[in-house]
């Protein structure tokens, strides 16, 4: 408007400003004092004697917590591991506690690896329970209605097998069926699509490009398949022979006879009662029933989300020894990890900033490193590899904690920790690298998307994805990608005090579970996060009695720090220590935070096609170290 008709625009705009500002500042300060309201009453939350925790197995248990606020779109919240296991430890001397009870849902969410994790932390549980007086021990307890109705129950019993009882219901059946792992081939159907594949593999065993170059099993392939399942099945049938205390012949017939009812599982003595969830809760004449997530919040003051409130509140709390936990899961990727991407993504630059805060910590006294990762770029691996070491000539004691997978790009990190443990169910190993392209010129063709380029250099179309590999491009390409291997090699043998022939018979991209690893001398101890802890204090000369906490690095945030970074636009992880000059909310920071990352990921491919068709160029040209997932 003109300035003799009233109120400029500019000063419309400014009064606007500042009415903004001021709402942001009372929403932050709301949650602020929300935050501390809910942190102090988390001090006091009285848990009454004689309550039970309830651990529900239909909640996902992950190792990296979800979006601040994605309990908006997902209102099942996911359950941390480490928090878990925590809880369970500190419920085993906790005299408020008076048991454990599991139950199920209708998925197997959990992969081998997590079922051992917190199994162990049962067993554990149980094992402190027979030092105690008969009248004082805790008890554990299963009640389901089924274990996979008619199949695919397993996993569910396998786990379950750990507790001192197990109920099913009339109608339930026991699917202990065994083990299988499909594998989808994509040739054919690449083929029908336009799509070539040209990839170069570092050797035979290396076998994720195969579902995209093979009709089925190579030999190779089929051996190594073949392997893991037999290692885990034998694991799976150990495991429930010793804890139901059953022959392993019982066990394996029990298998072969499944899916049983509920009445033959009794009789193979396999469940200790048929009786619906309402009557075992009646028979635990528990005073209160407490969800794991619960107890971990107000038993487990010192560690997880709340730390950052603890020492906001308490900063003397900061300068006490500790032992850092730095969490390298997903997609290994060079820079930063996007967030928007359907799967999780290990950034370099993050990791290696999480390292290089640790050692520098005083505080710090030792670092245990948590690898739950199939691997990715080669050149990212060896990043985060090169900031381990650089934490061990710092004089911090390094310990590599697999998750379900440390494999290949996973494994090349793990190489530079002084000790290496994993879960006998972790997938690891694969010493290998492939290298190559997708070729979409006949798919371009067909949906009426034109490519053309301009370059000057001999190699400056390298990574055409209308064209296969020249003859001479093709000696470069597996040049490469045989130096990667090589170094692979020569890197494992120097760590793991081996020759290069005994790591080459290894290698060759091959996949091995952790309990195959661990005779192979490729890991050194088998164990979840709770071994690695005690292994890192036992490098740094700290006693058991004096064990200090195991810290995530960088500090856990809040929830409240996470949604005010989110609404800035995030955080820089790397070289630099500047705030972040954007304060805008984009719609992918927005999407990330509630948790529906994936919408957003699909939303900007769909709206920018060529974009991902370059994306898709520039990944065929990086040296991948991956397993097939």
């Amino acid at each position: 408007r003109n300035r003799s008709e009233g109120m400029s625009w500019e000063a419309v705009r400014r009064r606007g400003e500042r009415l903004l500002a001021r709402v942001g500042a009372a929403a932050i300060g709301g949650l602020v004092l929300s935050q501390y309201v809910v942190y102090s009453r988390s001090r006091k939350e009285r848990i009454p004697d004689g309550s039970v925790l309830h651990l529900d197995m239909s909640l996902p248990l992950v190792e990296i917590p979800p979006p601040p606020l994605s309990s908006l779109t997902s209102p099942r919240q996911p359950l941390m591991l480490k928090n878990v296991v925590d809880a369970i430890h500190k419920a085993a001397k906790d005299k408020r506690i008076k048991g454990i009870v599991c139950t199920f849902g209708t998925d197997n969410l959990h992969s081998l690896a997590t079922i051992q994790e917190v199994r162990q932390a049962i067993e554990r549980f149980r094992s402190i329970q027979k030092e105690q007086p008969e009248s004082s021990r805790k008890f554990t307890c299963v009640t389901t209605d089924t274990f996979g109705e008619g199949a695919q129950g397993t996993s569910q019993y396998y786990f379950a097998s750990a507790f001192d009882k197990i109920y099913i219901q009339p109608s339930g059946s026991v699917g202990l069926v065994g083990l299988s792992m499909p594998t989808f081939f994509l040739k054919n159907l690449l083929s029908k699509l336009g799509v070539e594949v040209q990839f170069f593999k570092f050797f035979e065993y290396k076998n994720a490009p195969n579902v995209f170059t093979e009709e089925g099993y190579t030999r190779p392939h089929r051996e190594q398949t073949e392997k893991l399942v037999e290692s885990m099945f034998d694991q799976i049938v150990s495991g429930i022979a010793a804890q139901r205390r059953l022959p392993l012949s019982a066990v394996s017939k029990a298998v072969n006879e499944s899916p049983l009812s509920a009445q033959d599982a009794q009789a193979h003595g396999l469940v200790d009662g048929i009786l619906y969830t309402d009557q075992v809760l009646d028979m635990l004449e528990a005073k209160s029933i407490v969800s794991m997530r619960a107890y971990a919040k107000t038993a487990l003051k010192k560690s997880g989300a709340d730390a950052g409130m603890i020492e906001m509140v308490n900063p003397q709390s900061a300068k006490s020894s500790k032992i850092a936990l730095i969490n390298a899961c997903g997609d290994i990727v060079r820079g930063v990890g996007n967030p928007s991407s359907r799967n999780l993504q290990m950034g370099s630059e993050q990791v290696t900033a999480a390292i290089r805060a640790a050692y520098k910590d005083e505080s710090v006294k030792a670092i245990v490193v948590r690898i739950d990762s199939p691997g990715g770029s080669a050149v990212a691996s060896d990043t985060i590899r090169r900031e381990l070491e650089k934490a061990r000539e710092s004089g911090k004691p390094v310990v590599a904690s697999m998750g379900t997978y440390a494999a290949s790009g996973g494994y090349y990190i793990a190489t530079a920790a002084d000790k290496i443990t994993a879960l006998p169910g972790t997938i690891t190993g694969s010493i290998g690298a492939f290298y190559g392209k997708f070729i979409i010129g006949k798919l371009c063709s067909q949906i009426g998307v034109s490519y053309d380029e301009i370059g000057k250099g001999e190699n400056s179309g390298y990574l055409n994805p209308t064209k296969p590999f020249t003859e001479s491009q093709s000696v470069k390409a597996e040049k490469l990608g045989r130096r990667v291997y090589e170094d692979f090699v020569a890197l494992v043998a120097k760590a793991r005090n081996l020759s290069l022939e005994e790591v080459d018979k290894v290698a060759r991209g091959r996949v091995w579970t952790g309990a195959q690893a661990k005779e192979l001398a490729l890991v050194d101890a088998l164990g979840g996060l709770k071994v690695a802890h005690e292994l890192a204090g036992e490098l740094a000369g700290l006693k058991d009695e004096t064990l200090p906490p195991l810290v995530e690095y960088p500090k856990a945030k809040s929830s409240l720090e996470k949604i005010i970074l989110a609404l800035s636009g995030g955080e820089s992880e790397g070289l630099s220590q500047e705030a972040p000059k954007s304060s805008i909310l984009s719609f992918d920071n927005f999407m990330s935070l509630i948790g529906q990352s994936d919408v957003a990921f699909a939303l900007g491919s769909l709206a920018e096609l060529g974009s991902e068709l370059r994306k898709l160029q520039r990944s065929s040209g990086e040296v991948m170290m991956r397993c097939e997932d």
